[in-house]
């Protein structure tokens, strides 16, 4: 007969099966992990799922991604690369093997910027950065504009390129800044202050810059430059990169535009549109006078028609027409010459409120060589220093000689 308090103290005996399930099940408790290691082993096979070994220079671990997360990668694995995995621990269990479950993986050089650029997301969205409520609306009419980029760049040259083929009569503020590198978050975040601070209100901001990788777009994903966005007055394009780039400036502008160059058209359409809602209503105000006066007639011709000696009757119809019409192609000049006129006298103040303006009158503006800062007083400057002057036309590279306080 079996002692009961052996079979008591009898240790449980798995199978190597359930062995492997139950560290398996621990191990996938765990949750998900981020592992940092060179790339070695890489196979991919008919399936479509991607298998290779990570490892360091003591241990290594075996990793399979799967085709579903394999095909969300925007790069190509490759031998020897080092990368950053996120994933799941887990045991394949016919072999008692430990392996990752890879679910994403980008290449180490930029792991640091990526988990950056996510931070800051949740940490701006959580603020309500991004929300829509708080989003400006563009203007109807915009004419002033500031464009926040490099002065060398194409992109500058390829705005102002559509912007003068389409006529549209625009003035452009140019800030020019560094769109890359350390400390060019600051000039922009600097940019959109000092434009929101311009005696001549502007009517839109645009942050431009062409594609590139995510290190050279950095400059766009800094705080800094998300807040200055955000405490702008005035509406912000974000203008940056190349379609599939996404960066933080846009996600807190007002408005984001795939390209610089989808920018410019932007706001090229809503200018020309203007003109062509003009057209537009002197075409229905043409065509509602030829229904009018094609109603009249239709009613004379009635008349005589239906009346065998009408003649005193129609005579008066025929020159009620001919009145009417001459009236109403008088009005319609008129209203038009109205609107011609009205829209005329806010093109005459946008223009009288440009800076432009000013030096036409003899006046000319004084700005630093090194920042561009505009001198307002005397004692901005210093003796020896050099100053761009601008003039009505062109402008003068001077060399201050004596400051004088008053």
């Amino acid at each position: 007969m079996p002692d009961p308090l052996f079979e008591q103290a009898k240790p449980r005996i798995y199978s190597v099966t359930e062995l492997n399930e139950e560290i398996r099940s621990r191990l996938e408790a765990r949750g998900e992990v981020w592992v940092r290691g060179e790339i070695s082993n890489l196979r991919v096979p008919a399936s479509g799922h991607t298998y290779f070994t990570l490892k360091d220079a003591q241990s290594q671990v075996r990793v399979v991604m799967f085709r579903a997360y394999r095909s969300q990668l925007r790069f190509e694995l490759a031998e020897g690369k080092e990368v950053l995995v996120l994933g799941r621990i887990s045991l394949y269990t016919a072999r008692g093997e430990y392996q990752i479950i890879g679910e994403y993986l980008e290449p180490l050089g930029l792991g640091a910027l990526a988990l950056a650029f996510e931070e800051l997301k949740r940490k701006l969205e959580g603020e309500g950065l991004f929300a829509p409520e708080r989003k400006q609306p563009l203007p109807f009419l915009p004419r002033r504009i500031g464009v926040v980029t490099s002065r060398t760049g194409a992109v500058i040259r390829d705005m102002l390129k559509i912007w003068k083929d389409r006529e549209i009569g625009l003035r452009i503020y140019l800030y020019p800044v560094r769109v890359q590198g350390p400390g060019a978050g600051a000039e922009i975040a600097r940019a959109v202050s000092e434009l929101n601070r311009l005696s001549c209100s502007l009517d839109l901001l645009i942050l431009a810059r062409g594609g590139g990788s995510l290190e050279d777009l950095w400059a766009f994903n800094e705080e800094e430059v998300a807040r200055a966005i955000a405490a702008s007055g005035i509406p912000v394009i974000s203008a940056v990169g190349h379609e599939v780039d996404y960066t933080i400036s846009d996600f807190v502008a007002d408005l984001r535009a795939p390209t610089p160059t989808a920018a410019a058209n932007l706001v090229a359409d809503r200018v020309a549109g203007l003109s062509e809602d003009l057209r537009e209503f002197e075409r229905r105000m043409t065509e509602g006078l030829r229904r009018r006066i094609e109603t009249e007639r239709k009613l004379c011709e009635g008349i005589i028609s239906g009346v065998r000696s009408p003649l005193p009757l129609i005579k008066e119809k025929y020159q009620r027409v001919d009145e009417l019409s001459e009236r109403m192609g008088v009005a319609m000049r008129n209203l038009l010459a109205n609107r011609k006129e009205q829209f005329m006298a806010v093109v005459r103040l946008f223009e009288s409120l440009s800076p432009l303006a000013v030096l036409e009158r003899g006046y000319a503006i004084a700005t630093r060589e090194e920042t561009q800062e505009v001198v307002y007083q005397a004692v901005q400057v210093r003796t020896g220093e050099k100053v761009q002057v601008r003039f009505s036309r062109g402008s003068a590279l001077c060399e201050v000689l004596e400051v004088k306080p008053r």
